[in-house]
């Protein structure tokens, strides 16, 4: 399970709507490499308090969350800017490939 504040279809138009820009890590708890992945997030969000915002997504759990973003697989993350995508990895995420896009 992440350590990322949840998204949820309840809190989805909130967390989109921080003036932030918004990392979602779309995951679930049978997801190996997701486990990799969560730390990589939590870790550029702490980092960059004033301007990132992290959320975690479990697909099992909202799967119309998955639906809505166009997340195919698992892991996903997906960077938001301006309620937009602007950029979305998979598997191969490292945290200079985040860093990367505050510049």
């Amino acid at each position: 399970m992440s350590t990322l504040p949840e998204m949820t279809d309840d809190n989805v138009d909130e967390m989109l709507d921080t003036g932030k820009m918004l990392v979602l890590d779309f995951g679930a708890e049978w997801c190996g490499p997701c486990k990799r992945i969560d730390p990589i997030v939590r870790k550029f969000a702490e980092d960059h308090p004033e301007d990132v915002s992290g959320a975690y997504v479990d697909i099992g759990k909202y799967p119309m969350l998955a639906q809505r973003f166009r997340v195919m697989g698992v892991p996903t993350v997906i960077i938001m800017n301006g309620g937009g995508e602007v950029k979305r990895f998979g598997v191969n995420l490292q945290l200079p490939m985040l860093e990367a896009e505050l510049k």
